[in-house]
């Protein structure tokens, strides 16, 4: 069946809305803050857990030992979902990483991918540039579509296929075993004025062009 949603428009935290996490080689997006390539050269660090759980302990864990910079992309999504198109306007997400320090493991680079609902055609767009380590601790991240995104793609036979995102080891010296989590991903829903949103039912990924909605 159908999912409603009573929203008057902002974020809304749906448990499971991906189901599906793995890792993909390195690819160019096409948009976005930053064209350059996002790198991929292991697969070693994991993509266990759940990037819509509530807290980081559930969430997509990715860890290891490192002393030399790697990086890997984790793709979320790819097992089953809702494919929304019309019903969003962004997105937000957490990720906890636990050392600063040189070698240790952040995010990188996060973006989307979004894919027409009648054939293979897709667009990644990168939504956050290349971003630094910074300290430990849990950092927040969203993204807002810009209107080329809405008009000519989500409201014109495009849907949110995959949530992407880089974890890296890049810069500074040292070898640590460290980790980060992404948990706490919300989708920024229209508003639909007080009255329930319908949201597409979820289905496996290779149905997901089959757009009933119950």
């Amino acid at each position: 069946m159908a999912t409603l949603l009573t929203v008057s428009g902002g974020y809304t935290r749906i448990s499971n809305m991906f189901s599906g996490n793995e890792t993909t080689g390195a690819f160019t997006p096409e948009m976005g803050s930053s064209t350059s390539q996002w790198k991929s050269d292991t697969t070693y660090w994991g993509t266990s857990g759940d990037v819509c759980a509530s807290s980081s302990g559930s969430g997509v864990n990715s860890g290891g030992n490192n002393g030399k910079e790697h990086w890997q992309i984790n793709k979320i999504g790819v097992s089953s979902g809702h494919y929304l198109s019309t019903q969003i306007t962004g997105f937000k997400f957490k990720a906890v990483q636990n050392s600063g320090a040189g070698h240790g493991l952040y995010i990188r680079r996060y973006g989307f991918k979004l894919r027409k609902t009648f054939n293979n055609t897709s667009l990644i767009y990168d939504a956050g540039g290349v971003l630094s380590r910074g300290s430990d601790g849990t950092k927040s991240y969203s993204h807002t579509f810009n209107s080329t995104i809405l008009n000519s793609y989500l409201n014109s036979a495009y849907c949110f296929d995959e949530f992407l995102y880089q974890v890296s080891s890049e810069g500074g010296k040292g070898t640590r075993d460290t980790s980060v989590k992404v948990y706490d991903f919300q989708f920024n829903y229209v508003s639909s004025s007080g009255k329930q949103l319908i949201l597409p039912v979820k289905r496996t990924y290779s149905n997901r062009a089959n757009y009933q909605i119950a």
